[in-house]
């Protein structure tokens, strides 16, 4: 009898799966192409209508989890507000007015301000870049937060870079759901809206920097693009390395000066994207000679071609190098694995 009942329920667990795939496999007859998809997904930021929802997201770092709940008001082109409800950064408030984009702390006090926004252009500059190293599928249709979404598949065409899963409103193009996966394909993190309303009305005064937030943070930081890398030396005083070796796919998009008040000077980042994921490159006098860079982790051996030490460390899909006893001094952040990462270290001149 026991047999008897397992089988039947493995019967009945198989059809059900068969009019999954059976259903999905007729919906994807009738989707758009994947690339088009993600093309006005892309785009849904600057165009999308306005709406208001409640997020959840999970991070997945050292083998531990940090979840958080946050509010969002987002109005288009390109004005968000996310207030955090719960979590490590609860109480705190990030947002734009499309020009500038901000940061304020639980007690009302300005973290970090920047003008670092991307136009229409920039965004459709950089879809054809993203086609050229990420292979884009529909995977299959499903609902998030009562909404009709497309899945798609982001994956990349050279090995080393992390990859995306989205879940892109059918309608409305905003991304309701996204995992991000490293390099070895590990999940890293993942975001879905519990709950989303297209078409409310919110006033352009909810995304100015608050007018509570009148004190600054020592913690305030600011950054400013400049036009060339000789530019960018002409302002900091000393000239950045550049490497010599680049991942595969990878362009510069910007150099910029990064202005972090509790540290004394400024510091250089050299930005490169492939389209969906980024390096930045910064790199920094030291505010003392001979300084050293904090060891919080323990220090990988230096490399005996290049002589070089580092330090290694993981903040969800991205890796960061810190290179030790160099002038300036060195730090690399990217969505892609740490080999490559420092493999670009190791070819700074």
């Amino acid at each position: 009898m026991v047999r008897k009942i397992a089988w039947g329920i493995a019967i009945v667990a198989a059809v059900a799966a068969a009019g999954r795939q059976g259903r999905c496999y007729f919906a994807l007859r009738s989707a758009p192409p994947g690339e088009e998809v993600l093309r006005r997904a892309m785009r849904a930021d600057l165009e999308a209508a306005d709406y208001s929802g409640e997020t959840e997201t999970e991070s997945f770092v050292r083998g531990g989890q940090v979840s958080a709940r946050a509010h969002i008001l987002h109005r288009a082109p390109g004005k968000y507000k996310v207030s955090y409800l719960s979590g490590p950064q609860a109480g705190m408030t990030v947002g734009s007015d499309g020009i500038m984009a901000w940061r304020c702390g639980s007690k009302g006090e300005v973290m970090e301000v920047t003008n670092e926004t991307i136009s229409p252009a920039e965004v459709a500059e950089r879809f054809p870049l993203l086609l050229n190293n990420y292979a884009v599928r529909i995977v299959c249709p499903d609902t998030i937060a009562h909404r009709a979404t497309w899945v798609i598949d982001v994956r990349p065409r050279y090995p080393g870079n992390a990859w995306k899963r989205l879940w892109v409103d059918k309608e409305h193009s905003v991304v309701l759901r996204s995992e991000s996966h490293d390099s070895a394909g590990a999940l890293r993190s993942r975001s879905a809206f519990r709950s989303i309303e297209y078409g409310v009305d919110i006033s352009d005064l909810m995304f100015m920097l608050p007018s509570e937030a009148s004190t600054y943070s020592d913690q305030q930081r600011e950054s400013a693009r400049t036009a060339t890398l000789a530019a960018l030396g002409g302002e900091l005083g000393f000239k950045p390395r550049l490497p010599s070796h680049v991942p595969q796919g990878y362009d510069v998009e910007g150099y910029y000066i990064f202005d972090h008040r509790c540290c004394e000077g400024k510091s250089a980042i050299i930005r490169y994207v492939d389209g969906l994921n980024s390096i930045s490159l910064f790199e920094a006098m030291p505010a003392t000679p001979g300084e050293a860079t904090p060891r919080r982790v323990p220090v990988e051996p230096a490399n005996p071609t290049s002589g070089l030490g580092w330090v290694a460390e993981q903040f969800g899909a991205s890796n960061v190098i810190s290179v030790l006893d160099t002038s300036p001094q060195v730090v690399l952040v990217g969505d892609l694995s740490k080999a490559e990462l420092l493999h670009m270290a190791e070819s700074l001149k």
